[in-house]
């Protein structure tokens, strides 16, 4: 890939996670659940473009099976994103807090991960 344009699609993604941290937990459900629709109800487009993918490939190759999609594996992906969509958020929440022997205050917090896809 070239070294432009590979810097170029990193600082746009540190944009977007910027962005994304901004939006409201509902809608970061909402999302989570449209896409675990929207998986199940294009499965067999995928499935396609994954049988495309892995004929290029060599089967003795180690990725090969994890790359592998099939309905049950496309069911689980979808089941985690509806779990994942059930969660509570932890951005902002405060995890564990402690004072150090020096007097110094200590806080764990949840912060926005980034950028989560599943490909």
């Amino acid at each position: 890939m070239d070294e432009t344009k590979l810097k170029r699609d990193l600082q746009s993604v540190r944009e977007a996670s910027r962005g994304l941290a901004l939006v409201e937990d509902s809608t970061v459900r909402q999302v989570l659940k449209t896409l675990a629709d929207a998986l199940l109800a294009e499965q067999e487009t995928m499935l396609e473009a994954n049988r495309a993918d892995l004929a290029r490939m060599d089967p003795a190759d180690p990725k090969y099976d994890r790359l592998l999609l099939d309905p049950e594996r496309l069911q689980a992906i979808a089941n985690d994103l509806l779990h994942v969509a059930s969660l509570e958020a932890p951005v902002g929440k405060v995890l564990e807090t402690r004072t150090l022997a020096n007097g110094l205050e200590l806080e764990k917090r949840g912060v926005p991960m980034g950028v989560v896809a599943v490909v």
